[in-house]
């Protein structure tokens, strides 16, 4: 499968063979649907903590004798029934939300999406992407280059660019993250989330070579 390569002005410079097992396979939903929801599970934050009746200060003296006042019975202050007592089944701090997926499998699943993406005519490659400084300004004109030529292939819809780079570049991240709706990342790094959640995808030419290398070990 040959496609058009770009530079980063919106120009063709040539074709490059992309590889038939990486991105030329059929997409499996329940895989990628498994691999989606482990990978979102893994990023989550257990911060919710509320103390239970354990927990709480106080409650060491009964409020009240047992019998003769007309009042119900109350044994400690620390009662989820009081102001200010514990919380019935309070969230902590030591919960586990850590799913497993087997390294073939996540990497299955990256190939899937990035066939299918391709099939849509939702990737394209360009040589290289560079800029003398990270500015937004001298970012957000290659991005318009880059969304000119999704434009061109008559797709509609709000565009979520991602920048699959062969390297890490602090320049091009620092001139792109603060430009809506555009993400950039590196061939290594790249992770299922991103490629779902992205319309466009734009691939350094040499990244398409390390994406292979990655996803076929």
């Amino acid at each position: 499968m040959k496609t058009t390569v770009y530079n980063q002005e919106g120009v063709e410079s040539g074709q490059i063979s992309f590889p038939k097992d990486i991105f030329e396979v059929k997409p499996n939903n329940d895989l990628i649907n498994q691999v989606v929801i482990s990978s979102l599970s893994n990023r989550r934050q257990v911060s919710a903590k509320a103390k239970g009746r354990g927990e709480v200060s106080g409650g060491g003296k009964k409020p009240w004798r047992q019998k003769g006042t007309g009042r119900a019975r109350q044994g400690s202050t620390r009662s989820p029934l009081w102001k200010g007592g514990g919380v019935v089944f309070a969230p902590a701090t030591d919960r586990n939300f850590k799913k497993k997926i087997n390294k073939k499998v996540n990497h299955t699943a990256l190939r899937m999406l990035l066939s299918y993406q391709a099939g849509l005519n939702n990737l394209i490659v360009v040589d290289q992407i560079s800029i003398k400084d990270s500015k937004t300004k001298l970012f957000n004109e290659i991005t318009k280059k880059m969304v000119a030529i999704f434009n061109s292939k008559q797709r509609t819809g709000n565009r979520k660019l991602l920048y699959v780079l062969d390297n890490s570049n602090k320049t091009v991240y620092l001139a792109a993250r603060n430009i809506d709706k555009v993400m950039v990342t590196t061939a290594m790094e790249m992770n299922i989330v991103d490629l779902i959640n992205s319309s466009c995808i734009v691939i350094e030419e040499k990244a398409v070579k390390t994406i292979s290398e990655r996803l076929t070990k």
